[in-house]
């Protein structure tokens, strides 16, 4: 389904442009100017109130901005892959959904800034947390970990969305501003070597309080894990990836909720780790639910609609607005678009299905068709489905493996257009990657060399050792 500018212009909705809230204090990485209003690690970390505020001050900043890591990965990788389409009243986003990115593409270059600033704020905290005795060893260990975490998680969204980028693992900004791009193999390692410290400083049980007793909204042990899992698929260690998933899995702490209505609640089992909002439920309720009476900004594509079954639960996680005689299809995982308290919605960062189809791909990739197939009909029983296999082959389970993928994680932090991008293509002949087979049949024209968003035109002015993606 695609929308151009022969529809009227309607409105932004008024929730999402009163939740745009830039962050404070920002911290730069990779420009010359030195970051304004930054707070030294000297200060910041000279006890454990300060060193527990300024932590938590990184998922704020990160959680005060919709974008790439709050929603905006959802719905800006959903338009550039297969999953999404832009109504008349979001035409600003048009470019994504053709895959015609300019390098002065605003969304673009907010993603690269922001993220650099979040690893910023991460760095220092590194720094300003290593060996230092005045914070209580236990508080020292929570936080290091959480930092650790954050970090990779930053890097992993940013290679996956331009390739190579600077590797910046301090604060001096005078260094920083002169990194070229680090190849993607190095930033994975860097990843890795982050997600192992966390793994090794944080306790399996999550950080709470007495007013949030059962959220899990810090980092815990086994969020490490899952996104050790993920970046070990990623990096084709089929056997590790298994194993690490096998280990969330089989955790006490999760389980697959069976109501497909619970998943994405701040009381789901399923869920390993959220981030939580003081403002609102979540960027995603506000970005792809309509207010009363007006189209939804983002619709679900054709072909992404075809592709669900027909008595599958999770078409429970679409909603249907009918505006003028039209239906629009919107994702409806997340079901409030509000301010008002209690919040009853976090941003789910990480969930154990996803888990769940980590290790069936580790599992096909190994020949264990019958264990993948036990693996996807976990899933297909709480949607209700008939059971999948016994599996012939390798690409009937991976086939098998890439519908589920699609159905149970659309519209969610860019798994679809990650998938495409490191998956190889069905047809070898003509295409290297599943991405340009299937991007070449649902946009035109399509570029090979948009696989990669294009590195901001203004940072390549401000640090010259960049080198633009190429076809840019």
């Amino acid at each position: 389904m695609r929308y151009v500018n022969r529809f009227s212009k309607l409105l932004p909705l008024l929730l999402i442009t009163t939740i745009l809230i830039c962050t404070t204090g920002c911290r730069k990485m990779v420009e010359v100017d030195p970051p304004p209003g930054q707070i030294t690690s000297q200060g910041a970390y000279g006890n454990d109130s300060l060193a527990r505020a300024t932590v938590i001050n990184i998922y704020s900043e990160i959680m005060n901005t919709i974008g790439i890591m709050n929603g905006k990965a959802s719905s800006l990788c959903g338009e550039y892959a297969d999953e999404l389409a832009p109504t008349p009243v979001n035409d600003k986003e048009e470019s994504f959904f053709t895959g015609m990115l300019s390098t002065k593409e605003k969304q673009v270059g907010d993603t690269w800034r922001n993220v650099y600033d979040y690893i910023y704020a991460c760095n220092d905290a590194i720094q300003g947390l290593t060996n230092n005795s005045a914070v209580t060893r236990d508080l020292h260990d929570q936080l290091l970990g959480e930092t650790y975490f954050l970090r990779a998680l930053c890097y992993f969204y940013l290679t996956n969305l331009f390739g190579d980028v600077p590797l910046v693992t301090g604060t001096d900004y005078m260094k920083n501003g002169k990194i070229g791009r680090t190849p993607v193999p190095q930033v994975y390692e860097q990843i890795i070597s982050d997600l192992k410290a966390t793994q090794n400083l944080l306790p399996y049980n999550y950080a709470t309080t007495t007013a949030y007793p059962y959220q899990r909204v810090r980092v815990n042990k086994l969020a490490a894990t899952s996104l050790m899992a993920r970046i070990d698929l990623y990096k084709k260690d089929w056997v590790a990836a298994e194993a690490a998933a096998t280990q969330v899995m089989e955790s006490p702490l999760y389980k697959l909720e069976t109501d497909v209505q619970q998943v994405f609640l701040t009381t789901s089992k399923e869920v390993i780790l959220q981030f939580m909002s003081s403002q609102y439920n979540t960027a995603e309720g506000a970005l792809f639910i309509p207010q009363k009476g007006h189209m939804p900004a983002y619709v679900l594509t054709d072909s992404l609609l075809a592709s669900f079954e027909a008595n599958d639960k999770r078409r429970q996680w679409i909603r249907t607005d009918t505006i003028n005689g039209v239906a629009y299809h919107s994702p409806f995982k997340y079901r409030r678009n509000d301010t008002q308290q209690p919040f009853t919605e976090y941003n789910t960062v990480l969930r154990l299905a996803e888990q769940v189809l980590i290790r069936a791909e580790a599992r096909i990739m190994q020949n264990n068709l019958s264990g993948a197939a036990d693996d996807l009909n976990l899933l297909r029983a709480r949607a209700s489905l008939a059971a999948v296999g016994p599996f012939t082959s390798q690409s009937s389970a991976m086939a098998a493996l890439e519908h589920e993928r699609r159905i149970e994680l659309f519209a969610e932090w860019g798994h679809r257009w990650f998938d495409l991008n490191r998956w190889p293509a069905q047809s070898p002949a003509q295409y290297t990657t599943r991405a340009d087979e299937v991007m070449s049949s649902c946009k035109h024209p399509w570029n090979l060399t948009a696989k990669l968003w294009p590195i901001p035109a203004d940072q390549l002015v401000l640090n010259p050792m960049l080198i633009q993606n190429a076809g840019y």
